[in-house]
């Protein structure tokens, strides 16, 4: 999910961009109430959309961290395991 999603929703937001920059220049040149209407309309959607992929945006790019948090931890537990030596018993012998 993490790296191809952020980068699929990055395009997505880009394409999202575009039609909103295109859909502001239609707003400029609409002659009629009608036309600005609808586009601004188009344009309210746009928008909508766009603010709900960079939420979905950061979820993702959160995900991301967390899981990367979790390895540096979990690799930063195991640097600093100690070991050490308990001697249980002593065997003595000799050859005869």
């Amino acid at each position: 999910m993490g790296r191809r999603s952020t980068v699929v929703g990055r395009a997505g937001a880009q394409d999202i961009k575009a039609r909103l920059k295109h859909g502001k220049r239609r707003a400029r040149a609409a002659t009629t109430v009608e036309d600005q209407a609808a586009v601004q309309d188009e344009i309210k959607a746009l928008e909508s959309q766009q603010r709900r992929q960079r939420r979905e945006i950061f979820d993702v790019e959160d995900e991301i961290e967390a899981k990367r948090d979790g390895l540096i931890a979990a690799l930063e537990r195991r640097l600093n395991q100690r070991s050490h030596s308990l001697r249980l018993f002593r065997i003595r012998w000799a050859l005869a």
